[in-house]
């Protein structure tokens, strides 16, 4: 399995109303991923990467076996889905 690794943020579109996602920095080098015209949309393309994160975390069976990397699941799960819902 491969994709662009995140993280994947969100950019104002150049042309229209669009929202632009992808992994560019502040020098602008990164990844172009997609380009939407609805900013729930985006918020949730963006958060795939750490949703990944957390499902893989998850079902790592020595994710499960301390406390410490069972609160770092947490943890991701509820950063990525904050992401997505725009709560963050």
């Amino acid at each position: 399995m491969s994709h662009t690794p995140g993280p994947w943020r969100i950019y104002v579109g150049a042309r229209d109303e669009t929202i632009q996602v992808g992994t560019a920095d502040l020098n602008g080098d990164g990844d172009y991923i997609a380009e939407i015209y609805d900013e729930r949309n985006a918020r949730l393309i963006t958060a795939a990467p750490d949703l990944l994160e957390a499902l893989l975390l998850l079902v790592r069976p020595s994710s499960l076996l301390t406390i410490g990397p069972k609160e770092r699941v947490l943890n991701v799960a509820r950063a990525a889905i904050a992401k997505a819902t725009g709560t963050a």
